[in-house]
């Protein structure tokens, strides 16, 4: 009699236990949201944020009925559901990069976005397709806020093919003299170009900077060629054509490039280095830029950081190898960089350079399966402050 009792008693417990964990598989469990999607147009280009909720894109249509490429990035947390286009749906890549074309039915095509996560949330970018023609730019024309105020523009570009000890490169040659040819010829810089420098050209060149230029100046140092990172003692380096694999002597370290720079009197300095482990001349990295500023306020805001010193860093990645090739004749990163300043036709900040360079180079890599992200930030220890280095075209 005991005994049957007992196993009442245990049966009457397991009877409980059960229940209770039936309880808690039926109550609903607190979810964790999730941020929505996001959506970012890398081709074509966007000028001047938007208007009344509309984004006005730049792009020649040559007659009716031809495609345009449209190209962009989603981001979705939570995870993509669906992608549209003008209501089709449109299929994203494993880093959720997107290409569709779009027919272009005159000189006025609209075009909205839509994304989807899991969660229901959305997202959305409106634009149309507008025929240069067409197009009144919202932000300030170079020619309202030319010179004195943007002082004169120098470029020291630097492309390595050629090693004596390491192996030879494919595009920097050409990446070098394109950059200055479209630096020169659009944006009026006075171009220095030196092609398979070696150690001493490129310091000597870089003391010549610092004894001729004034704080009214402007400095771009362009770099192609072979970078290397020492992850012992946390350094990145520039690789002359002279430089040994075994050796560092002929080396040019990015904190000995940030020493010259810091010296230098010029009030805009900006490095854009296309090596691998470029990212190690980069800081913190800057803060995103309003969109919909209006035509006046945005005029403004240029004159305030034209006044300002910059000493800032676009890398063609971070601490890690980069494309050589993938661009035709050039590497991805430089494409980007070339295709941008050759379209462009408003003063453009270089932080907005950064993410456009950073987009364009990403779709492109994805579609080599690699990581190559470029990044856009102060320099480290140069003596930045608050002002950001203009693109301003002296042709349109």
């Amino acid at each position: 009699m005991a005994r049957l009792q007992q196993e009442v008693t245990s049966l009457r417990e397991e009877t409980t236990r059960q229940r209770t964990q039936l309880t808690a598989l039926s109550t609903p469990q607190p979810q964790v949201t999730q941020a929505g999607p996001s959506i970012e147009l890398i081709d074509p280009p966007v000028i001047g944020g938007s208007t009344r909720g509309l984004v006005i894109a730049r792009v020649t249509v040559s007659s009716p009925g031809q495609p345009r490429d449209i190209i962009g990035r989603v981001t979705s947390p939570a995870g993509l559901f669906a992608l549209m286009v003008n209501d089709r749906t449109v299929p994203t890549d494993a880093r959720g990069m997107f290409r569709t074309p779009v027919l272009a039915h005159g000189p006025q095509t609209p075009v909205t976005i839509v994304a989807v996560d899991t969660q229901g949330k959305r997202a959305s970018m409106t634009f149309e397709l507008t025929s240069d023609s067409n197009v009144t730019a919202p932000g300030a024309s170079s020619a309202s806020v030319r010179a004195p105020a943007f002082g004169t523009y120098h470029a020291l570009i630097i492309g390595n093919k050629t090693y004596n000890h390491w192996t030879s490169l494919t595009t920097p040659e050409q990446d070098a003299a394109q950059a200055a040819a479209i630096l020169r010829q659009r944006y009026g810089f006075q171009t220095r170009v030196l092609l398979n420098a070696t150690r001493f050209a490129i310091l000597q060149a870089l003391n010549d900077l610092r004894k001729q230029l004034t704080e009214n100046d402007n400095l771009l140092l362009y770099y192609a060629g072979h970078g290397h990172w020492d992850k012992q003692i946390q350094r990145g380096y520039w690789i002359p054509v002279d430089g040994h694999t075994d050796s560092d002597v002929n080396w040019i370290s990015t904190l000995a490039i940030t020493d010259m720079l810091s010296a230098i009197a010029a009030r805009h300095v900006l490095v854009v280095s296309d090596s691998c482990y470029a990212g190690a001349l980069t800081r913190s990295s800057l803060a995103r830029l309003e969109s919909g500023m209006s035509a006046e306020a945005r005029e403004h805001w240029l004159k305030a950081i034209a006044e300002k010193r910059s000493r800032t860093v676009l890398a063609s990645g971070g601490l890690q190898p980069v494309l050589d090739a993938g661009g035709g004749q050039h590497s991805v990163f430089a494409k980007a960089f070339l295709d941008i300043l050759a379209k462009n036709a408003e003063i453009l900040e270089g932080q907005r350079l950064g993410l456009e360079v950073a987009a364009r180079v990403a779709y492109a890599a994805s579609a080599a399966l690699i990581e190559q992200e470029p990044q856009y930030a102060p320099m480290r220890y140069a003596g930045h402050e608050a002002g950001d280095f203009l693109f301003v075209p002296t042709t349109r």
